[in-house]
């Protein structure tokens, strides 16, 4: 099948839950697709795009402890952007993994607690940001 937007569209959909965030669903979802045209023609794999997320998801994280939150939420978005995508191409090229699913759990165990580490940092309430982010690593699943 050729990866055309309209074959990635019904091909790559993910079901839609009664609780997804409405603006993942009806915003990047629709945006996403065309970038996700573009990878799928490329040798990149899901695995691949999980571990840029996770790098950007940590430089946002580190510019909002510099103070630089426009930025840190800049990178942290193209992270969750890159999150939808991976997940399309794994579904495109068949990559879909138990190891995919552990390796984009554990990002998000990462990035997560990361964010609310750097927003107490930045914000000068550290020992919240601590806390915060421990409770994040209890809590924070996908």
């Amino acid at each position: 099948m050729k990866p055309t937007i309209h074959n990635l569209r019904i091909h790559c959909k993910k079901p839609t839950w009664r609780n997804s965030p409405f603006y993942s669903t009806y915003v990047l979802r629709h945006i996403s697709i065309y970038l996700t045209w573009v990878l799928v023609r490329t040798p990149i794999t899901a695995n691949q795009i999980t571990i840029l997320q996770c790098i950007f998801g940590i430089i946002g994280s580190v510019l909002f402890g510099y103070k630089k939150f426009l930025l840190g939420v800049l990178f942290l978005q193209l992270g969750y952007f890159l999150d939808l995508i991976d997940g399309e191409v794994a579904r495109w090229k068949n990559q879909q993994s138990e190891g995919g699913k552990y390796l984009d759990l554990i990002n998000h165990k990462i990035v997560i607690p990361a964010m609310f580490f750097g927003l107490g940092i930045g914000t000068g309430y550290v020992v919240v940001g601590m806390i915060a982010g421990l409770l994040s690593c209890k809590f924070a699943s996908k």
